[in-house]
């Protein structure tokens, strides 16, 4: 049987409230400021905190695992100890990227713009890679008008010093 009594006229006007209050809501999450940083936003960030930069890369480069620790969504594989995942959010925070992956062997990549869901989407992330990953990507003087709409997949660098770049990553 049914446990709950059927809601009366004013029981269903403060149903229709709360759903239009959870539609509101889930429409102005939506509306984030979630733009596409430029090539000189992020390279000015990059030369400005150069010293955060490579401090990280030293501390990356010293590990011999592959490791990920991302802020949003908070997650990290294998997990590390909140001490350690407090100091990388930290520097995260600082040097304006979601989190790391890190590809062991020195070479990882510093999400710091992302949008789409489950896989697909558009992924703008400075890389450090001394050994050469990203070989097919297209190397281009500008990720700042790629082509986001093709129903490929497809990788673009640019180089900013050194094993640092900008990387543009599209998948459909």
């Amino acid at each position: 049987g049914r446990l709950t009594a059927p809601l009366n006229s004013n029981g269903r006007a403060q149903m229709r409230r709360l759903k239009n209050l959870i539609v509101i809501c889930v429409l102005l999450s939506g509306c984030a400021d979630n733009r596409l940083p430029s090539d000189a936003e992020l390279i000015i960030n990059f030369e400005k905190k150069i010293s955060t930069f490579e401090e990280l890369r030293s501390n990356l480069c010293k590990r011999s695992n592959e490791q990920i620790i991302m802020m949003d969504p908070e997650w990290s594989k294998p997990s590390v100890p909140e001490s350690e995942k407090e100091s990388f959010y930290k520097t995260f925070r600082e040097i304006g990227v979601m989190g790391v992956y890190y590809d062991g062997g020195c070479s990882f990549r510093l999400p710091a713009w992302s949008v789409g869901l489950a896989g697909g989407g558009d992924y703008k992330e400075y890389v450090y890679h001394p050994n050469e990953r990203y070989k097919e990507a297209l190397v281009v003087t500008s990720l700042d008008n790629v082509n986001r709409d093709s129903s490929e997949i497809h990788f673009y660098k640019r180089q900013i010093r050194g094993d640092w770049y900008l990387v543009f990553e599209h998948w459909p």
